[in-house]
């Protein structure tokens, strides 16, 4: 449901009035980067809803796994620096 919501045409609201759980809906939020706020505020601010936590965590973790990918380039390298740094924080 993130995916719809961040690149698709759903909306928090949309969500809520399709009856998905105001939990779900919450984390979903959660998941979204707020307008002007840094990467850091965005981590902070998941870890205080668990069910964003545990799904960003989950992505982060499967991001992290080199073995899907035929060779590591050095923008992979980039974003691997990027994804421990993120789980990290949120795991802290």
């Amino acid at each position: 449901m993130f995916y719809l919501v961040k690149y698709g045409k759903e909306t928090l609201a949309t969500l809520h009035e399709q009856g998905f759980p105001k939990d779900v809906v919450n984390a979903v939020k959660a998941l979204l980067p707020a307008d002007g706020e840094t990467e850091a505020q965005h981590l902070q601010r998941m870890k205080r809803n668990e069910m964003a936590l545990d799904i960003k965590s989950e992505l982060l973790e499967k991001e992290l796994d080199i073995f899907q990918l035929d060779e590591i380039t050095m923008g992979d390298v980039e974003r691997l620096n990027n994804a421990i740094k993120a789980l990290r924080e949120l795991q802290s």
